[in-house]
């Protein structure tokens, strides 16, 4: 097998994206050369080649393109051949596909049209070009199952109960954002999924501004990371960055603080790479890249540049010597490109989409495909309009 360039991909992936307005998912591309060499017993069969490209444009129908180039010289037929196919595939269930073909074959002289309709079991969930050598550590922030509880003032549904769920399916670790107004998580939400993070051998991740009772918790609980994030009175969500250097004096000595309890650190950034020197000043050991402008423009014709700048922000971070955390309206469409164009992102907190999918498809199978998307892959996504 022979793999090219991956400048080839990411303009193809450019491309895709040009001529079908971001309604892409994933771009497939295979390049293979095989030579036969049992030339007594086969002749001289020479080198066979394809190019397939897939795209998924109006889910669940995932659609191809083939080209094939073959040479057999010095054989019966001592020609060389093309064939070109366009399929359409529907997948019936979870490792089961339809497929039908359309083709164009041509070899020494003469042509054909054919088609046909066929079927295919997937094992083992087949295999995906793109996987990133390390996938994405996902956490699953679960915010807003206490947000539900907590609308019933009652118990269900359980924070606890879903983050095991989370974590029987392959999630690294769990976030809670703690916030002052206690309008999702309580401190005893914190509690409760730090020890559960603690017995299943998971890290847990706990997010919030600078008040001391937040920073005490932390402290007290020896959370695995603490992510400082601003907070902006009456704001719906978190929706932007510290301002470094400007607030390097009041996240400086939590830093300090923390990781002299032997706590990870992060903090809440905008991608702006210019500003990445400034936040490794402050002592922290991971930025989480702010990615609801990279989000919001998938599908339109900023995404590049909004791609290109979490890039050039992760790479900035890294090269003053942090790690890189990414969150904020990822989901199943927009995580993938990033998993494999952002080798740098170790981490992405994930909570609102994956529990508002969770609602079609169950907790155990979101999280499942969430796993998938931090490797690189493209999965469907539930249909919610």
């Amino acid at each position: 097998m022979v793999r090219v360039d991956p400048t080839f991909y990411e303009r193809l992936e450019e491309l895709d994206l040009e001529r079908l307005g971001g309604r892409v998912d994933q771009i497939s591309v295979e390049v293979v050369g095989h030579d036969f060499g049992n030339r007594e017993a086969m002749g001289d069969v020479g080198a066979t080649g394809w190019v397939r490209l897939q795209w998924d444009t109006a889910p669940p129908l995932l659609m191809g393109a083939s080209i094939v180039r073959t040479d057999l010289p010095g054989t019966i037929i001592s020609a060389a051949g093309l064939f070109i196919g366009y399929d359409v595939a529907y997948q019936v269930a979870q490792r089961f596909t339809v497929r039908a073909q359309v083709s164009y074959g041509s070899r020494d002289g003469g042509s054909h049209v054919g088609g046909g309709v066929g079927t295919a079991v997937d094992f083992q969930g087949g295999v995906a070009w793109y996987v990133r050598a390390v996938a994405i550590s996902l956490s699953v922030n679960l915010n807003k199952v206490a947000l539900l509880r907590n609308s019933r003032g009652a118990t269900n549904p359980s924070p606890k109960v879903a983050g095991q769920a989370c974590l029987d399916n392959g999630a690294y670790g769990l976030t809670l954002h703690w916030r002052a107004d206690n309008r999702h998580t309580r401190a005893e939400d914190v509690r409760d999924l730090r020890a559960l993070c603690d017995q299943r051998g998971a890290e847990f991740n706990l997010e919030g501004d600078d008040r001391e009772e937040l920073i005490a918790l932390a402290i007290e609980l020896s959370v695995t990371q603490f992510t400082l994030v601003p907070v902006r009175p009456g704001e719906v969500t978190s929706d932007h960055g510290w301002e470094v250097p400007r607030q390097h004096d009041l996240i400086a000595p939590i830093m300090e603080r923390l990781k002299r309890k032997g706590i990870r650190t992060a903090m809440f950034m905008d991608c702006e790479p210019a500003a990445m020197a400034a936040a490794a000043a402050t002592g922290v050991d991971r930025v989480e890249l702010y990615t609801e402008p990279y989000a919001s423009s998938f599908g339109t014709p900023a995404f590049m540049t909004e791609l290109d700048r979490v890039k050039q922000t992760a790479q900035a971070a890294v090269a003053a010597g942090m790690k890189v955390n990414a969150g904020h309206d990822l989901n199943l469409r927009n995580t993938p490109m990033l998993a494999r164009r952002v080798p740098e992102i170790v981490e992405a907190s994930i909570g609102h989409a994956l529990l508002a999918d969770a609602l079609y498809i169950g907790i155990p199978e979101a999280v499942r495909r969430y796993v998938r998307v931090c490797k690189g892959e493209a999965v469907d996504a539930p249909v919610t309009q």
